[in-house]
Formats: structure tokens, sequence, C-alpha cells
């Protein structure tokens, strides 16, 4: 996890050991990019701008890494998805069961307004969000 990790609620270091995460000793993103491709099993990449900096770097790591990756797009004007959701939903489904993902990178556009579709995306296809034992 990045250093200095925050949720939206405060710094949360039980994440750390609950999910087992370590954080990382750098704030340069390009190095915690190429651990969390390689420390995964594959990526899905969530965007609006496949040209971005960190969408780029992200890319020439899992390439490097030959690791597998999936892309979903957001309108860049109203943040919505730009294929329909339970279309998306079993897109994530499938790939996730062929490729056999045990460990699931979440990479993507930083933007508070993608945070919310993400999470309840994520949430339809992964199960409930309640992080308690």
């Amino acid at each position: 996890m990045p250093k200095n990790f925050r949720t939206k609620e405060g710094p949360h270091p039980d994440w750390g050991r609950k999910f087992g995460m370590t954080e990382d000793t750098t704030l340069d993103y390009r190095k915690r990019t190429r651990l969390n491709v390689e420390n995964s099993d594959g990526t899905i990449r969530f965007m609006y701008d496949p040209e971005s900096g960190g969408e780029i770097a992200t890319l020439l790591e899992l390439n490097y890494a030959k690791k597998p990756y999936l892309d979903i797009f957001f309108d860049r004007d109203n943040y919505q998805l730009a294929s329909k959701p339970r279309h998306t939903e079993h897109r994530i489904r499938r790939w996730l069961i062929m490729k056999n993902i045990q460990i699931l990178n979440v990479a993507g556009n930083s933007n508070i307004y993608l945070e919310y579709p993400v999470e309840h995306l994520l949430i339809r296809v992964l199960g409930s969000r309640k992080t308690d034992n």
C-alpha cells in the first residue's frame, strides 16, 4: 500500500495486516505500480483516460511482467460506464475465472468521481464491502 496510506475515513494501518499488505517505503508511484503488478495475479484498469501517465506506466509494467489485465472504460464527460453495467459485471466475473485471479490489482485514473461507480461495480462483482472479521 502507498506510503502514508489513508482512506476517506483516515489512516487504517490495521488494513495492512488484515489484507496482507505492506507499506511501500517511497512515494514514487512507478515503483508502487511495479510492485502492485508483480504481487498480483492480474489487474483491472478502471479508466477514462488511457493516455495518462499512470495508465501508461501500469500498461508498461503489465506487459513487462506478462500479467493479464482487463480494461474497463468510463465516459470522460459523465463518469458512467462506457458499456452496459450488467455486461461489464459479466466480463469481469468471466475474466477473473478464466485467468484464475486470486490476488487482484485494481488500478485506474485517480478521480473522486470514479470512486463511487468503481466501488459499487466491484461490490456487485465480488460481494459485500464488509471488512469486519
